[in-house]
């Protein structure tokens, strides 16, 4: 932008600095200062040889020609000078305007495209929030996933002693099972059943008393159907 402004004022300079040397130079230039008729015949009659009427008309007509055309070039200078004057006038406003325009042109650009980076800067700070808030949920996730895998860890470890805790059951007699089972609570007296051979199983609803293995049997039955 700016090395356009300056290459217009060059060139409006340039055309100025014409303008003003011909003026300087039609001012400067010396016109002889026209002779008077007076002056023509006196220049005559001074002379020695005789006056011949023909040539003296001829010389004032010749003069008066010579006068006729240094008003001629002096108005055809000026008309050429306010010409080139004009022109650099409009040369200069054209510019002007061109300026102007590309001026108007970039603060639109620039505001529209300011706009559009807030809308950006807008839309990204959004973006960053919900990755925020992925990021959180996605944490919970996981804690979730770690304390569900504990558990798990935790229900198979007990899996496999309740397993181990069966094949013991499946060992032993019933004389020696039933001693044990009275001080067991029936939830975990199922569980152990779930986990014996179905051929062993029998042995451990017979080392219970009638009444709690009616019971136990009932909630087997439940269970069994759910």
């Amino acid at each position: 932008m700016n090395i356009l402004k300056l290459i217009g004022g060059l060139i409006a300079v340039f055309f100025a600095s014409i303008a003003v040397s011909f003026i300087i130079i039609s001012r400067n230039t010396p016109v002889p200062e026209p002779k008077s008729p007076e002056d023509i015949v006196w220049e005559f009659l001074i002379k020695d040889k005789p006056i011949n009427p023909e040539v003296l008309k001829n010389q004032l007509i010749s003069y008066k020609r010579k006068i006729r055309n240094m008003h001629s070039i002096r108005e055809k200078n000026t008309i050429l000078i306010d010409s080139l004057l004009s022109h650099v006038a409009i040369i200069d406003s054209i510019h002007i305007a061109k300026l102007n325009l590309k001026d108007s042109l970039i603060n639109k650009i620039s505001d529209s495209l300011t706009n559009e980076i807030s809308l950006l800067n807008t839309n990204l700070n959004l973006k960053n929030v919900e990755i925020v808030d992925s990021q959180n949920q996605l944490e919970l996730l996981n804690q979730q996933i770690e304390i569900l895998n504990e558990k798990k860890v935790d229900i198979d470890k007990k899996q496999e002693n309740l397993k181990s805790l069966a094949k013991t059951y499946e060992a032993m007699k019933l004389k020696d099972m039933a001693s044990i089972l009275k001080n067991v609570d029936d939830n975990t007296v199922m569980r152990i059943y779930f986990e014996m051979k179905p051929k062993k199983r029998q042995n451990l609803l017979l080392a219970l008393d009638q009444k709690r293995a009616a019971n136990i049997t009932r909630k087997l039955a439940v269970i069994e159907q759910s």
